[in-house]
């Protein structure tokens, strides 16, 4: 199949680039420059920000169905949960074990990972992988966002995984 062309989030018309507590960093990876927003608010504004920023990002289109996808850490202290209800678009939670050792097809290759993703394609909606969390499920759900011609955005939730899945370029 014939990949699409890449299409960034345009950061000014999320709002995101009005805030006070949120700030564009430099980024570039393979050559292409992406928009990475950090933002220093109380946890609640945050998820907030995220939620209008990726609803203005889809609006007006076709609408978007969010998958959000996080590692067992992530999902006992509830962060992904706490995005999907603040995305407030039916989607799909999606959880699975973390770890390097886990970086295997078992794991992220559910029925209802890619059900939910073909169910979004024929009602006409753009699929949104939201990877909240480590290092892993970035790499390994972004290799499923791209294997599917699924939207990707990326949610570090440490110091640790927003350098560890990143390339910073200044």
């Amino acid at each position: 199949a014939s990949v699409r062309a890449w299409k960034p989030v345009n950061l000014s018309k999320t709002g995101l680039t009005n805030e006070p507590s949120a700030e564009q960093l430099p980024f570039k990876i393979g050559g292409l420059e992406l928009p990475m927003v950090t933002h220093n608010a109380p946890y609640a504004e945050a998820l907030d920000a995220l939620a209008s920023a990726v609803s203005a990002h889809f609006e007006g289109g076709v609408g978007y169905y969010p998958i959000v996808s996080c590692g067992e850490t992530c999902d006992a202290l509830g962060y992904g949960q706490d995005l999907l209800e603040r995305l407030s678009k039916p989607g799909l939670y999606f959880s699975h074990r973390s770890g390097e050792t886990f970086k295997s097809y078992d794991n992220y290759g559910s029925d209802e990972l890619f059900q939910g993703i073909a169910d979004a394609r024929a009602e006409g909606r753009v699929p949104v992988i939201l990877a909240v969390g480590g290092g892993v499920n970035g790499n390994s759900i972004g290799l499923v966002a791209a294997i599917t011609g699924s939207d990707f955005i990326e949610v570090p939730t440490t110091p640790m995984h927003y350098n560890d899945a990143t390339d910073r370029k200044s």
